[in-house]
């Protein structure tokens, strides 16, 4: 079922510092017209906290800056949120990526007792902080490499159907 898309008069735009502030999360595929969806939200500390729209976008031209280049994309238009794309968005931000850099920290403190109440060398106990590392590490990269797969290849792909814009109860068009 295609998506109903309505032309926004004013986009809000999206920024955050510091992890706060407003963030496009939860990509679709790109269409046939190279555009795709993503939901806006309100973050704190990086998480998503709250859903605000839905928005059609296009990718503009990127920021260049010295560490390397940033997507840049431009609203074309806002949709309805997809429940199910919020719920996507919960479970990866709140669920998957904290249990990612969570568990590294759980086979450490499990192991911590045993190393500290041996009389050995320090060489046991750099290995154990060096496991703990490289498993942390791997956990992020594996997680990466896997939301980049995610957005390329498994991520929907939307039909769209342009429309006017919602009426609210006040009569006007419910342009954001």
């Amino acid at each position: 079922m295609p998506d109903a898309v309505w032309l926004t008069a004013h986009p809000r735009p999206t920024s955050s510092r510091n992890g706060f502030g407003r963030e496009l999360k939860g990509f679709t595929r790109p269409d046939a017209t190279g555009r795709r969806f993503a939901t806006c939200w309100f973050v704190a500390f990086g998480l998503p906290i709250v859903p605000l729209s839905r928005c059609y976008l296009s990718e503009d031209r990127p920021r260049e800056t010295w560490l390397g280049a940033t997507a840049r994309y431009r609203i074309e238009g806002e949709s309805r949120l997809r429940a199910a794309e919020v719920l996507r968005t919960y479970a990866f931000g709140w669920l998957l990526v904290p249990a990612v850099l969570i568990a590294p920290a759980l086979v450490l403190l499990s192991q911590a007792d045993r190393v500290i109440d041996d009389e050995g060398s320090d060489v046991a106990k750099l290995s154990l902080v060096g496991a703990f590392l490289l498993v942390l590490l791997g956990s992020i990269l594996a997680l990466g490499v896997l939301r980049g797969l995610y957005r390329q290849r498994w991520a929907p792909v939307r039909e769209v159907v342009w429309v006017d814009a919602p009426v609210v109860p006040s009569g006007r068009p419910a342009v954001r």
